[in-house]
């Protein structure tokens, strides 16, 4: 293990974002301002994942995407939930939106990253640092917005098949996933599905399983109509229906459970293109989820694991440029959310929101953004969230970017209003309606530029977070088996994560390119003095590719390193090494087969008494395109 560090280490070093294409094209990105940027004029850290990096990786669901980010730790919470956490700020703090639309909260507040395929997804875009001034709550870490493919001009489409096994174990599974799209006239459409079944493992073979039987079927759609050249009118959806099933050691025996979670959300949009960098956007759209338990043997469940929960919202914001040299945008919200459970609670909540935000260049090299929102919540009242931040051109290919912003995150529905059992419902976690947001002050500072076939940039940053929500206990019943412990969420504590980011990128000769990136990250709950839970050390990313134009063959190899994390028990998940291989090769007729393995060395780590890496695996697939 020392060896394959100190190697990993190396890499880090020699090689200090990986470089996701042949070509040195800057993409153009839209969460960081909601208006139109390259990545090199876009204020603050942001990366963008395209469609051909999501292929390369193997991924077939957007968690598996995520964990290849820079910044950000997937980390696996109640239910199994894979969940974002962005600059170790937290499971709850990092903002997950398709399209720049908001989801309803899953199980136990959680938005599961895994639900979501990677059928219909054109790009990824991931911005680190405070984003609540134009997003409002739950941006305090930063934001993942999934942008999600355009109509074609022309019929057009993908059918994929795909087949995965993990090496060691008797356990393999399927995936198939088709997208159209065309247009007739004035109207465009796109429409996918997919589907994908992968059996479960088991390590030890005793309750719990270690990896969950899963299903997963989706379907998404568009349709626009162009009301003139410049405005169209605009409708879509996406269903999601995510089923697990595993052996789980509940209420003194073990049972077999199967959790499902639908997902279902659409809506309804204008667009009118007012001038060249000009835009108005009105938009409704609802979304809603629900989650289901069963045990067998039957055992009861909670009303935390059988419950519904929605969220409406209206928006509608302007751009467009005013005195010249300034570029306006604002924009207003109104939002509902709510849930409801078996036992026949009903519980909602509203917020009312308005922003500005002020793009301008006070001179040839120097670009300022300020914005500022305020939010009016039915619960604890307003809340203004203010940021700013800069881009200098120190040279024509260095740049220097800069940020100070403030953030908060609303207490949800179920820390204020619903009781909830964790750990085979041994602990008990009370609602606190008396709750106050969340509030974050966050800085970052850094360095990019790039040169030829050379790219790079370092960046520091640090959030402070007061009234951070947590659980504090209350007292205890029982004792053995029959042991409960009860806690109530309350505002007790302060903490802090602050880091280093560095990534670097080289183009090198004979069709090979490489680049790595790591993040050094340290985080503290001030109430405890210890580390917050589920946040690496270190975590660095290795790439090595190569791509023939001619021979239209692509290989790649992803080196992953997370480091130790510490949980809530005092004892810490120990760090591991991932290897991940990756072949296609395009034939004529837009053919390509395909071919990887994740975790060649089938590293395994083990906490609690479930093994947290899933073990290796190998796939091979085709897909054709018309």
């Amino acid at each position: 293990m020392k060896t394959t560090m100190q190697i990993m280490g190396l890499f880090i070093l020699l090689f200090p974002l990986p470089l996701w294409a042949e070509v040195n094209i800057s993409p153009t990105v839209v969460t960081a301002t909601i208006s139109e940027k390259t990545l090199e004029e876009a204020p603050g850290s942001v990366q963008v994942i395209t469609a051909l990096e999501i292929e390369e990786m193997g991924a077939t669901s957007v968690n598996e995407v995520l964990e290849q980010a820079m910044g950000l730790m997937v980390s696996t919470d109640s239910g199994r939930a894979k969940v974002a956490n962005i600059r170790g700020t937290g499971n709850k703090r990092s903002l997950v939106l398709i399209d720049g639309r908001r989801l309803a909260a899953g199980y136990k507040d959680f938005t599961s990253t895994d639900q979501i395929p990677v059928t219909m997804i054109q790009r990824i875009e991931i911005v680190r640092g405070p984003s609540c001034a134009i997003y409002g709550s739950d941006a305090i870490g930063g934001v993942v917005n999934i942008i999600t493919k355009k109509a074609p001009d022309k019929t057009s489409g993908e059918v994929l098949t795909r087949y995965k096994s993990h090496l060691d174990k008797d356990s393999d599974g399927g995936m198939g996933s088709a997208w159209v799209g065309s247009k007739l006239g004035k109207t465009s459409f796109i429409l996918s599905g997919s589907t994908q079944s992968i059996g479960g493992w088991n390590d030890d073979g005793h309750s719990p399983d270690d990896g969950d039987d899963k299903d997963l079927n989706s379907t998404a759609g568009r349709i626009a109509y162009a009301l003139t050249d410049a405005s169209d009118l605009s409708a879509g959806f996406e269903y999601f229906d995510l089923e697990r099933q595993g052996e789980r050691y509940y209420q003194g025996q073990s049972r077999e459970r199967n959790a499902e979670d639908q997902r279902l959300n659409y809506f309804i949009q204008y667009d009118n293109q007012i001038a060249q960098d000009g835009n108005i956007l009105v938009r409704a759209y609802r979304s809603e989820h629900e989650n289901k338990m069963q045990f067998s043997p039957i055992a009861p469940v909670t009303s935390e694991e059988d419950s519904e929960r929605w969220l409406n919202q209206v928006e509608a914001r302007y751009t467009g440029p005013i005195m010249g040299s300034h570029l306006l945008s604002i924009g207003a919200e109104f939002r509902q959310e709510g849930r409801e459970d078996s036992t026949g609670a009903d519980n909602d909540l509203d917020n009312t929101s308005i922003f500005i935000q002020d793009e301008f260049e006070i001179f040839s090299s120097l670009y300022i953004t300020a914005g500022l929102r305020y939010d009016d919540h039915s619960e604890f009242g307003g809340q203004f969230s203010p940021k700013a931040s800069l881009v200098y051109g120190i040279l024509y290919d260095l740049r220097l970017k800069a940020s100070i912003g403030k953030g908060f995150r609303a207490p949800s529905i179920s820390e204020l209003f619903v009781t909830s059992y964790h750990n085979k419902a041994k602990y008990v976690y009370n609602p606190n309606p008396d709750l106050e947001p969340e509030e974050s002050v966050s800085y970052e500072i850094g360095l990019e530029g790039d040169k030829g076939p050379f790219s790079g940039g370092i960046t520091a940053f640090r959030n402070d977070i007061d009234n951070l929500i947590d659980a504090k206990f209350i007292t205890t019943t029982g004792s053995g088996n029959n042991k409960i412990t009860y806690y109530q969420y309350q505002n007790i504590a302060e903490a802090h994560t602050q880091g280093i980011e560095a990534r670097a990128d080289i183009r090198l000769p004979w069709h090979l390119s490489t680049g790595a990136c790591v993040t050094w990250l340290d985080t503290e709950n001030k109430e405890t003095g210890e580390e917050l839970d589920g946040s690496p050390d270190i975590k660095g990313i290795f790439r090595l590719a190569y791509y023939h134009p001619g021979y239209k063959f692509r290989a790649a190899t992803r080196i992953n390193y997370i480091g130790d994390q510490h949980v809530s028990d005092d004892e810490d998940k120990s760090g591991y090494v991932t290897v991940n291989l990756y072949f296609s090769k395009d034939f004529p007729n837009q053919i390509r087969i395909f071919a990887g393995i994740d975790n060649l060395l089938n590293e395994k780590k083990a906490y609690d008494g479930v093994t947290y890496v899933e073990p290796a695996n190998a796939y091979a697939g085709l897909s054709i395109r018309f």
